[in-house]
């Protein structure tokens, strides 16, 4: 019948196709790419490189029924074959901040995950993943020449051939982190009114030595969590933005707490933190962003903005 015979050259036609082509499937965007049944493997590396400008070095090949291709010689024939990205190795060299205000280095191995690019920001993002901390609180360098420069984060590691880079934290990450550690001198002079003394002042060394970069790093994971005074009249608890905190802050002489947010901008300390929260003061409600210091310099603290309310 008519109908069979149509059916039978679309088999014939079928055949045919996959004899003459292979189609490849990238498995993270979904991609097509026709090339010639027969290819051998190395062939078809170079083919999606210049296709799709993945590098041919990180790929990897599967067969439909999910069978890892890996001879380089290997013949690809008929239907489908899929493409993916292998891990990007990278070694970031991160600066830690002590408890003595003193910066130390510790290299940690790191992936970009497999089918992802391997850019500057997904490794800050593994690397992140990896110390237990937000990547937003880094910034990424390179380093060439004896010197540091800025890495952007769309920067390709694979296309620059870069296997390693440096991780510190951000300008406002770092204040932030240093006025946590020294909560004790700062808060002590903050809820007294006065003004906090110059950052050379409060950030002279606790101890002669500096400490292990692992044992910064331990400080460092705990910090990012919770922060509490030796009073206990003073409470940091983190939220999902590295930024931001909620803070608990116990009234004067008195059982009640004051709950608040705390967000410091990406401008601090020359911008001030930002205060959110409500509380009951003599029969009336106190709006604590209306609380403020009168002036705000980059020598305030987060706790002369706390000590007001």
């Amino acid at each position: 019948s008519e109908k069979t015979s149509l059916s039978r050259r679309a088999m014939v036609k079928k055949e045919k196709r996959l004899l003459e082509r292979v189609t490849l499937l990238a498995s993270q965007t979904g991609d097509r790419l026709d090339v010639p049944a027969g290819i051998t493997l190395a062939e078809a590396r170079e083919r999606v490189e210049s296709s799709w400008s993945w590098p041919a070095r990180r790929l990897l090949f599967f067969a439909s029924d999910g069978a890892w291709i890996w001879d380089e010689a290997y013949q690809l024939y008929g239907g489908s074959c899929i493409v993916g990205r292998a891990p990007w190795p990278v070694t970031v060299v991160v600066r830690l901040l002590s408890a003595n205000a003193k910066t130390v280095s510790h290299p940690v191995p790191v992936c970009v995950p497999a089918g992802l690019l391997a850019t500057a920001k997904g490794a800050r993002v593994a690397l992140g993943r990896s110390l237990g901390m937000a990547p937003e609180l880094f910034e990424q360098l390179r380093f060439e020449a004896g010197e540091m420069s800025p890495l952007e984060d769309d920067e390709n590691l694979e296309l620059a051939k870069l296997k390693a880079m440096i991780c510190r934290f951000r300008p406002a990450a770092q204040r932030m982190l240093l006025e946590l550690l020294r909560m004790r001198v700062l808060w002590t002079m903050g809820k007294k009114g006065q003004r906090p003394p110059p950052q050379e002042a409060w950030l002279v060394p606790i101890s002669e030595g500096v400490e292990a970069p692992l044992e910064c790093l331990s400080t460092l994971q705990a910090l990012v969590k919770r922060v509490a005074s030796e009073a206990g009249d003073l409470i940091f608890n983190a939220t999902e933005d590295a930024y931001r905190w909620r803070v608990e802050l116990k009234k004067p002489s008195q059982a009640e707490w004051i709950e608040m947010l705390c967000t410091f901008p990406a401008g601090y300390p020359a911008e001030p933190v930002s205060l959110e929260g409500r509380f009951q003061m003599d029969g009336r409600e106190v709006d604590v962003s209306s609380l403020r210091p009168a002036s705000w310099s980059p020598q305030n603290t987060v706790y002369c903005a706390l000590g007001e309310v």
